[in-house]
C-alpha cells in the first residue's frame, strides 16, 4: 500500500501534473483579479493542494468543490483536537 500512494506522489507524478496545477493557478489568479483583500493561502494556495489530491486520489472532477469541504472539515477537526488550549 505505502508503494502504491509513495507512486502517486513521486517526482515523475510531480512533474505529469505540472500543466494541470499551473492551468488552475491561473485559473485562481485571475478569479482574483479585483479583489482589494486576497488571503493567498485560503483563495489559492489551498485549492491548488485540495485539487491535486483530489485528481491524484481519483475523485471526480464535479465533486472536487465537496472533497475540499470535507477535507477541511477534517483539518479543522484534527487541528480543534491537537492545538493547546489557553
Amino acid at each position: 500500500m505505502r508503494r502504491l500512494i509513495a507512486s502517486a506522489f513521486s517526482a515523475q507524478a510531480a512533474a505529469r501534473m505540472r500543466p494541470r496545477l499551473a492551468e488552475l493557478a491561473n485559473v485562481l489568479f485571475e478569479g482574483l483579479a479585483g479583489q482589494e483583500v486576497v488571503d493567498i493561502v485560503t483563495d489559492h494556495a489551498a485549492p491548488i493542494a485540495g485539487r491535486a489530491l483530489a485528481e491524484v486520489l481519483g475523485v471526480p472532477a464535479q465533486d472536487h468543490e465537496r472533497f475540499q469541504q470535507l477535507t477541511n472539515a477534517v483539518i479543522n477537526k484534527i487541528q480543534a483536537a491537537t492545538l493547546p488550549t489557553s
